[in-house]
């Protein structure tokens, strides 16, 4: 039997690594991390509350009735209405558009008519066709 496979031989070593020196610099290690975590988080409480309790004056700038300038964006100052419902108004405005009749240039005699009837119309009367055109001989 040879030196390694002898029973109660570590197997590492001995002279290169002591298991004592690992396992002190890991518990020391981890001890380190647990008081590293404590001071961390002592910081924020601590800067957390210091800023609840602190009260700062309001700048000249920061006037509660001074609106942003146009255009206002959504979720502003101003702009009460949420936007979900802002859209449900504008798709609402532009459905009744498309399904109402109306003038669009009372001046130059056109009119608005509903989609489907403007569809229909186009299928009844059929759309102008183009009619191929012959060379012209002069431009060659």
């Amino acid at each position: 039997m040879s030196e390694q496979e002898k029973p109660g031989r570590p197997a590492h070593e001995v002279s290169d690594v002591s298991t004592e020196t690992v396992v002190k610099f890991g518990l020391g290690l981890l001890t380190s991390m647990v008081a590293v975590f404590l001071l961390i988080w002592g910081l924020f409480h601590y800067f957390a509350t210091r800023e609840e309790r602190r009260e700062l004056p309001r700048s000249p700038m920061a006037a509660a009735d001074q609106l942003p300038p146009e255009p206002r964006l959504q979720r502003s100052p101003g702009h009460e209405s949420p936007p979900e419902r802002e859209m449900k108004e504008m798709r609402a405005a532009q459905e009744a558009v498309l399904h109402s009749y109306g003038w669009v240039d009372r001046n130059a005699g056109i009119v608005r008519i509903p989609v489907e009837q403007a569809m229909q119309k186009l299928l009844e009367e059929r759309l102008p066709v183009r009619t191929p055109q012959q060379p012209d001989d002069r431009k060659q």
